[in-house]
């Protein structure tokens, strides 16, 4: 769950962080929904929706990203994903768009309460260097 503090601390250098727990709560929950839509079925007849929808999303903000599989060592797909990593402005841009594009990735029982909770923590004093907004 995420937690909301107006504590100051919390400024610019910890969007970085904030950022990677976020992105990384968002891929898992992706991949389970994925993988419980994907019970009972056969590799062929498995997808892969909510993933792909979170990787068009955050693409859509203009960076390059991608979500895949962890290969073992016999070069077969585990189940561990890893994903491409995201620094400095890459990570500017997708905290800024990323959280008008959420209502159609996320299910609507919580969609619009991590949208509000992510733009209420971007516009708030200390999110942001002076001058510059992510709402």
């Amino acid at each position: 769950m995420l937690h909301y503090t107006t504590n100051k601390s919390y400024g610019v250098h910890n969007l970085p962080f904030f950022l990677d727990k976020l992105e990384k709560n968002l891929i898992n929950d992706a991949i389970q929904r994925d993988k419980k839509n994907n019970i009972n079925k056969p590799k062929s007849a498995q997808l892969w929706d909510n993933m792909e929808k979170l990787v068009e999303a955050i693409s859509s903000s203009g960076v390059s990203f991608s979500i895949w599989a962890k290969r073992n060592a016999d070069c077969i797909a585990s189940e561990l994903y890893e994903w491409t990593s995201m620094v400095g402005n890459e990570k500017k841009k997708v905290l800024k768009s990323l959280p008008d594009k959420l209502a159609h990735v996320l299910p609507t029982g919580y969609a619009h309460t991590i949208t509000h909770v992510w733009k209420v923590m971007l516009s708030s004093p200390g999110w942001h260097q002076p001058g510059e907004r992510y709402s």
